[in-house]
């Protein structure tokens, strides 16, 4: 269950998206925000609210593209995904959880040496 509801994710985030939309992508931000709740119990609602706020509106630029940048004299426009969204989230996260997200996590194994000469 998520946090925030489509009418504040809009408020910050200028959209033609449906509701239906953005309580998806409200809904996959809550998923992440509960690990980050779950490593760490002491975190405000009000931090976690801005996090899942944050992170929501990181992914929903897939599907909403932010303007890069416009030029007048061309006529031309750039899209791409905002990460200043991603920054934010990341950077109210004390868990340190989003800024291992998506990396590959190292790992090792030993076979085991018995009857080995």
């Amino acid at each position: 269950m998520s946090r925030i509801d489509p009418d504040e994710f809009k408020k910050t985030f200028d959209t033609d998206l449906s509701d239906g939309a953005i309580q998806a992508w409200l809904d996959g931000a809550s998923l992440d925000v509960d690990e980050i709740q779950q490593r760490d119990s002491s975190i405000s609602s009000e931090r976690l609210e801005q996090i899942e706020l944050r992170l929501a509106q990181a992914k929903a630029t897939g599907q909403d593209p932010r303007i890069d940048s416009a030029s007048r004299e061309t006529g031309s426009v750039s899209y791409g995904e905002n990460m200043d969204y991603w920054s934010m989230a990341v950077g109210l996260d004390p868990t340190g959880y989003l800024s291992g997200y998506g990396k590959p996590k190292a790992g090792m194994s030993v076979s085991d040496s018995k009857g080995i000469e």
